[in-house]
């Protein structure tokens, strides 16, 4: 059963080949690369927002002197961290943006 659906997979795969010429099945994977690196973006996204709130949290239990500063701190480092990541990923995403308009045939003129 598995084999007949790897071999079914293959054949398929061997299709999308000869149909597509190179452009098209180069598009069609930089198609899906660009779904997983969407993921990414939400995934610090969702990493960023728990992280903050963690750190909003270890705040309040360091104010009401259940933990102690470095606690507070670690929180903090932590949400700081998260925050730099999702700013890297939205920087690079933005960076490939401009690369594909520029390979689209646009052009980039900047303030003069």
């Amino acid at each position: 059963m598995v084999g007949e659906q790897v071999h079914l997979a293959r054949q398929s795969l061997g299709c999308l080949e000869r149909g597509f010429d190179g452009g098209r099945l180069k598009q069609w994977q930089l198609g899906a690369g660009q779904a997983q690196k969407m993921h990414q973006v939400r995934s610090d996204l969702v990493a960023a927002e728990a992280t903050g709130v963690s750190y909003e949290l270890s705040t309040l239990r360091y104010e009401a002197g259940v933990d102690g500063y470095l606690s507070k701190l670690d929180a903090q480092r932590s949400s700081a961290a998260a925050r730099q990541d999702l700013i890297a990923v939205r920087q690079a995403r933005q960076g490939n943006l401009l690369t594909l308009y520029k390979a689209l045939g646009g052009s980039w003129t900047g303030a003069e």
